[in-house]
């Protein structure tokens, strides 16, 4: 592994620097980070995978061999490495996406803070600089930033002069150097407007999309519609808010899941009722919703409520109404 990575001085002020095991983690996930986007084939994925620039696939045991080289006893478990990463997430440093064959791990504005160089002012004549250093110094840069995503509001307090290119006042070079050389405070603002972009695009990703479990429950429902069981659907692809609703209500309650984990005897419960067919019997009450009583109406359904058996008893004329159908026939 060649090629570097930056650095600013500010890092040691940053609550990752205070605690050597992060400080060390979060040093690896910049080396690890790619540099440019880049195809990658995993073991046991049929097709490539692409990771972006400042993105790199680990997992807990591969981080855990990065993380410790050379094994020792003294060494930490690999799920106390994990956390500790999950603890960088939590800051706010990087992001991880979970697959189920590998993780990617996503260095948060790893563009900002690797892109920018630091100027200096060197001579081209200066047998104490680099070749690549000559090269930026006549090049137009921009100031550094730190490397902790939480010190980029700092860099709003630098003196930062605009040039408006149609001022006569300006020479053309001028003008011209300032449209290509933005300042470090504009390059900042514009990700940041591009970064809360991508993040409502995502909310409302996954805002549209249902989550797995409640898809096959809505396929279910909707087989129980095409066996002529219910009377109503479901949109499978993306279900109603009072669907949504019951769905969390699910997932808080054990005695729920409990009670819905059998489908078998479930659907024989609905068979056997008489509100599948009626116009409040719908997917959204099945999932938590309760009665009137106060009584969950999937409990009520499995144990033996709402049978066409009941209702008929209660249609059943009593002995009273009988006669007094017959008393009036024989009236008239």
């Amino acid at each position: 592994m060649d090629g570097w990575v930056k650095l600013h001085r500010k890092s040691i002020d940053s609550r990752v620097f205070a605690r050597l095991e992060l400080w060390k983690l979060w040093c690896l996930c910049l080396v690890l980070a790619n540099h440019r986007d880049k195809w990658t084939e995993e073991e046991r994925v049929l097709s490539p995978v692409l990771v972006k620039r400042g993105q790199f696939i680990t997992g807990q045991f591969a981080l855990h061999k990065a993380y410790y080289p050379k094994r020792r006893k003294s060494d930490k478990s690999s799920r106390t490495v994990w956390r500790w990463l999950r603890e960088l997430e939590k800051w706010e440093n990087l992001t991880i996406t979970t697959t189920a064959r590998f993780s990617i791990v996503t260095v948060c504005n790893y563009g900002i803070y690797q892109d920018i160089s630091e100027q200096r002012e060197t001579s081209p004549h200066d047998d104490n600089v680099q070749p690549d250093d000559r090269k930026v110094s006549n090049e137009c840069s921009i100031p550094d930033t730190s490397c902790d995503q939480r010190d980029t509001a700092a860099s709003s307090d630098r003196a930062t002069t605009y040039i408006d290119p149609h001022d006569d006042n300006v020479q053309p070079d001028v003008q011209q150097e300032s449209k290509k050389c933005p300042t470090g405070v504009q390059k900042v603002s514009t990700n940041k407007k591009k970064k809360k972009e991508e993040e409502k695009k995502k909310r409302d990703a996954s805002a549209s999309r249902a989550p797995s479990g409640l898809l096959s429950w809505c396929e279910w429902w909707n087989s129980l519609h095409r066996d002529g069981l219910v009377g109503s659907t479901v949109n499978a692809t993306k279900p109603s808010q009072g669907v949504q609703a019951g769905w969390r209500r699910v997932g808080h309650s054990k005695e729920l899941r409990e009670m819905l984990a059998d489908r078998i005897r479930l659907r024989e419960a609905i068979e056997a009722c008489y509100c599948g067919h009626e116009g409040w019997f719908r997917l959204e009450k099945l999932l938590g919703a309760k009665n009137q009583a106060g009584e969950y109406i999937v409990r009520v359904l499995l144990d033996g409520g709402y049978r066409r058996e009941d209702r008929e008893i209660q249609k059943a004329p009593s002995l009273l109404d009988q006669i007094d159908t017959l008393g009036k026939r024989g009236q008239k």
